[in-house]
Parts: C-alpha cells; sequence; structure tokens
C-alpha cells in the first residue's frame, strides 16, 4: 500500500504523485497523465489525492526518478 504524500500538477500533462510505502515507509514518484489522475480522483470520491492510500501503485502511469522530474 502506498500513501500520498503529495501531487504535482504543475507539469502538465504529467501529474506526479510523491509516494510513500506504508510497510518500508521508502519515497518513491509516480508519473502519469493528467486524465487518469482525475479518474483516479473520481473513483476515490476526492479532488485530490494527496494524504489519500492506495492499496497498489496506479494502473497507468510509470515509476519516475527524482531527478527525471525535472525534465518532464
Amino acid at each position: 500500500m502506498y500513501k500520498v504524500i503529495s501531487t504535482e500538477h504543475h507539469f502538465y500533462p504529467h501529474v506526479v504523485l510523491e509516494l510513500q510505502d506504508t510497510a518500508t515507509k521508502e519515497t518513491k514518484w509516480w508519473c502519469y497523465a493528467d486524465f487518469h489522475d482525475e479518474d483516479l480522483c473520481k473513483e476515490l470520491g476526492v479532488n485530490d489525492l494527496t494524504g489519500c492510500t492506495l492499496d497498489k501503485q496506479p494502473s497507468h502511469g510509470t515509476w519516475i526518478s527524482k531527478e527525471d522530474i525535472g525534465h518532464l
């Protein structure tokens, strides 16, 4: 499971989620298209994923290194 620590929308059309593994406390970053973020928000009934706990990584997108976020 992952806790969403932050949601970054200023990389349009990409959204970057800062995710923390609830078991290991490891922090990683997930990148996906903004429309997938909208879909996941609707599914969870929220306007912003920050603070939400996800059972698994999102279905769409990929892991991204912190160093590569600035290249979006």
